[in-house]
């Protein structure tokens, strides 16, 4: 097939709910044969298509350590293996080019310096079109003149808004072996068309119920907008749905006083929407400890949309400005014993070392001074999120799983690939 003449080979692995027929459409054929065409030395152009839109927003360091994993043992120079990184979404947009970097030291640099470029919508065939016409031309330094085999891995999160068959299979003209990597809802047989290997592999244990148990004291009152950005950002980078990642809102002061259960709502434009309204009600209290309880007892239930029984991970975090006003050991230490992880987030006078008592481990404590610099705390939150329940009830992170055995058959493929002649 014309695949085979030019040089260029494609693999898919899809995962999860990943749909068929766009993986099949990008992949090359099943049975396709190594080309003939005899290559000098290990040289090899490598290019990444990466999903750059905002469903992927809390896994995008995995995305990077999958590259990183797969180039590490390359031997890569200008002379040898090329690389080069595309996010796409709405359009395409190059993170460097095959002939940018000389090093596989600026290579990896510039790996572990992206940042996710984001969007809603995926146009996988747009950005085929580019990669062909753009990054794999000789222009940017590509090599297919000189007979260097010609490698696309294409990884998306999403399917196609437009459609992929005609860009990959002029891409397959061209010689060009593409790898299609579908996660989350990617349509495999769409990225079928561009692969050679599809491999299925399971993420339903990405499910995480959290709970945000957020002050509404007086003293917070012109807190609420940083406090609302700071959760907003958060939820945005979950795998929101009813099947994945559930969230629930609950404001305190005197009492506690639910915004909504993990069961309310379905979408994460639902979960913002709400978000978004959250009102002020303040109180002169703090009753941390009360609010602890109340969770505990009316929020992480299955009738409120916990999935605890079923051994989804159930994790809080808790945002206080002030000492607590009732004694917080107690429901404390129920938390823990009915293993949900807490994290405790302090601004102001919150008193660090019950923060510390309340929190799962002390790791899982954090403090700003005031509620403008909540959003310095980001990334440390997320982090924090990455936990599930092992065989010994202990945390663990929740990606380590997925993502190393992704990586794993990843690089697995991608080595005997690249060392093959």
């Amino acid at each position: 097939m014309a695949l085979e003449g030019a040089n260029i080979i494609t693999f898919g692995l899809a995962i999860g709910d990943s749909a068929t027929p766009d993986l099949q459409e990008v992949a090359s054929d099943k049975n396709v044969e190594k080309p003939e065409t005899s290559v000098l030395g290990d040289e090899r152009d490598v290019a990444f298509l990466i999903d750059g839109t905002d469903s992927v927003r809390a896994d995008f360091f995995h995305i990077r350590d999958f590259i990183i994993k797969v180039i590490e043992p390359l031997d890569i120079g200008i002379d040898k293996v090329r690389i080069s990184v595309v996010q796409h979404s709405e359009r395409p947009a190059p993170n460097f080019y095959l002939n940018t970097y000389q090093t596989k030291e600026e290579v990896l640099r510039a790996v572990n310096e992206m940042t996710l470029a984001g969007g809603r919508s995926l146009n996988t065939g747009s950005a085929l079109k580019f990669m062909k016409d753009t990054i794999l031309s000789e222009r940017y330094g590509s090599r297919s003149a000189q007979n260097v085999p010609q490698f696309l891995i294409v990884l998306a999160a999403d399917k196609s808004v437009d459609n992929v068959k005609q860009p990959a299979s002029d891409l397959k003209k061209e010689g060009v072996v593409p790898f299609g990597v579908g996660v989350k809802n990617a349509d495999r047989n769409e990225l079928s068309k561009t692969n050679l290997v599809c491999v299925s592999a399971q993420t339903d244990a990405i499910k995480r119920d959290i709970v945000f148990l957020l002050d509404d004291s007086d003293n917070t009152k012109d807190g609420l907008p940083a406090m609302k950005h700071f959760v907003k950002n958060i939820v945005d980078t979950l795998y929101v749905d009813e099947n994945h990642d559930r969230v629930s809102i609950v404001q305190f002061a005197d009492g506690p006083k639910v915004n909504f259960y993990l069961n309310t709502h379905k979408t994460k434009s639902d979960y913002i929407n709400a978000i978004d309204s959250l009102k002020h009600k303040g109180g002169r209290r703090n009753n941390i400890g009360a609010a602890l309880q109340f969770v505990r007892h009316r929020v992480f239930t299955s009738s409120t949309g916990s999935r605890r029984l079923e051994g989804v991970p159930q994790i809080l975090i808790l945002l206080s400005s002030k000492p607590s006003s009732d004694n917080v050991r107690g429901p404390a230490s129920s938390l823990k014993e009915h293993e949900i992880v807490s994290v405790g987030v302090g601004v102001g006078d919150a008193n660090l070392a019950e923060l510390e008592l309340i929190a799962f481990k002390p790791g899982f404590t954090h403090k700003v001074s005031e509620f403008s610099k909540l959003h310095t705390l980001h990334s440390k939150i997320v982090d924090a999120l990455k936990v599930q329940r092992d065989e010994e009830s202990t945390s663990v992170g929740i990606f380590d799983f997925v993502g190393k055995n992704f990586i794993f058959i990843m690089v697995k493929f991608a080595i005997i690939l690249f060392s093959s002649h």
